[in-house]
């Protein structure tokens, strides 16, 4: 061990001695014929760093100042940190204000860098100085403060290497569980269904669970992210973020983590879903109902989601679901 504390030839750095915070912005809108290559937070995979979902944005259709990036950048997600959003671009483009463009210093693969900040360690720093309740960030100034060690660069290339590999044999062993895992939620599923659907006992809605609505005052320049649910019980998703005024009249709400939320739009799709804690201060359509269920009920609240969202309840929704154009269930109704 060295005298730093360190292996032999490795040495101590901070995101604000090593790393370049590269924020040079550009206003698409500027140029509203041009392609832009959009990265916002919705397309960095958590965990993985993958580039999900994105695709060429032109210029007109982008509102706000956005950042430049290149591939020699480590795109890091500042927002809800824990998230762990970080991705190496293998291409140019721009990304969203809460995504920090960083250029390491020579001795510093992006690479290893973006493997320290994967890591558990900045997870428990990021969590300990995020600062916000609704939307919570990382601060560039606290982002700066953050200390990882840096060895020499055939040695990061070598563990860059070897942790590369243990993520594919991981992806491997994680696909054939997703099957096997598939298979045995579609048998419960069913069973659960018969289970529900010939049970005594259906209580409304109301008595286990209490209305709330948090209705949204949005401001023109601030960005929302709206949030979308699956149908068929299959959860929740991330829409691209909206600006106050690309909102415009449009009434939205406040989503809480934990929350029953009913689309009752097209109510025989079954678009129920709890939301889950990166749900937290989005925000969710008119047409999103919310509940949150009692606590003081003797059953647990997840017995009171697998009801609710079970194909046995997917057809009483059916059933009482009524419009000319499309399937509406009221409040009343729920």
């Amino acid at each position: 061990m060295g005298s730093n504390g360190l292996p032999e030839g490795w040495s101590p750095a901070s995101v604000g001695s090593g790393i370049a915070v590269d924020t040079n912005s550009v206003l698409p809108a500027d140029h509203p014929s041009s392609m832009y290559n959009y990265i916002a937070l919705e397309h960095i995979e958590a965990g993985t760093g993958r580039a999900v979902g994105w695709q060429p944005v032109a210029g007109s259709q982008i509102r706000s100042n956005k950042f430049r990036f290149g591939d020699r950048h480590v795109l890091f997600g500042k927002l809800r940190p824990y998230l762990n959003k970080v991705l190496l671009p293998s291409f140019s483009g721009i990304c969203s204000t809460d995504i920090l463009p960083l250029l390491p210093a020579p001795n510093i693969t992006r690479e290893w860098l973006a493997i320290c900040l994967r890591s558990p360690q900045f997870m428990e720093f990021a969590r300990a100085k995020m600062e916000g309740t609704k939307m919570p960030r990382l601060r560039t100034v606290d982002f700066r403060q953050y200390r990882f060690p840096v060895p020499p660069l055939a040695e990061q290339r070598r563990i860059v290497e070897h942790v590369d590999r243990l993520l594919a044999g991981m992806g491997q062993a994680a696909n054939a569980a997703s099957d096997a895992v598939g298979k045995a939620t579609a048998a419960l599923a069913s069973f659960h269904a018969d289970l529900v659907n010939d049970a005594d006992g259906w209580l409304p809605l109301d008595e286990v669970a209490e209305l709330v609505r948090r209705p949204v005052k949005p401001h023109a320049a601030t960005e929302y992210e709206e949030m979308g649910v699956r149908s068929f019980g299959n959860g929740t998703f991330q829409k691209p973020r909206l600006t106050g005024r690309q909102l415009g009249k449009k009434r939205v709400y406040w989503i809480h983590a934990g929350d029953l939320v009913f689309n009752n739009v097209f109510a025989w799709e079954g678009a129920v879903a709890v939301a889950q804690p990166e749900d937290q201060g989005r925000v969710g359509s008119h047409r999103f109902i919310t509940y949150v269920p009692n606590p003081d009920e003797p059953e647990p609240n997840r017995w009171k989601r697998d009801a609710v969202t079970s194909p046995a309840a997917f057809r009483r929704g059916q059933r009482r679901a009524g419009g000319k154009d499309r399937d509406v269930v009221s409040c009343r109704t729920l």
